[in-house]
């Protein structure tokens, strides 16, 4: 369900073992930025699906379309995300809270929250301007 909705051209990738991740290799880019493509990656913590994943990760600094970067994909990790730049990952610092009026889990994807609800997050942090 996720690839057609997100990556219709090129699927989803995502660790069939452990399920620690699930990465986007054509993941497209809203009109902000000047590249149309990106690949996009995300880590799930330990406690996923009770906790929700840090941020997300682009696989390079991406520049916005009128020139300049957008101040949240800072690269490292923080907030106890890993830090992937060696492996060609920079991190887009989004953060979701936690208990009251934050991240409530759900096994279906119909309810707040999971997957699905993490990547609409995805696109609108990509798209909106902050």
């Amino acid at each position: 369900m996720i690839a057609p909705t997100y990556s219709k051209h090129a699927g989803v990738a995502f660790d069939e073992q452990g399920c620690d991740w699930v990465m986007i290799p054509k993941y497209p880019l809203p009109e902000k930025w000047r590249q149309r493509w990106c690949s996009l990656l995300i880590l799930f913590p330990e406690a996923y699906p009770l906790t929700p994943p840090i941020g997300f990760y682009l696989n390079r600094r991406f520049t916005l379309s009128g020139g300049g970067e957008d101040r949240h994909l800072v690269g490292f990790g923080a907030h106890n995300a890993p830090d992937l730049r060696e492996q060609g990952w920079h991190w887009y610092c989004v953060r979701i809270r936690e208990g009251a009026g934050g991240w409530r889990p759900s096994p279906d994807y119909r309810k707040p929250d999971n997957l699905w609800t993490f990547l609409a997050m995805v696109r609108e942090a990509l798209t909106n301007e902050y």
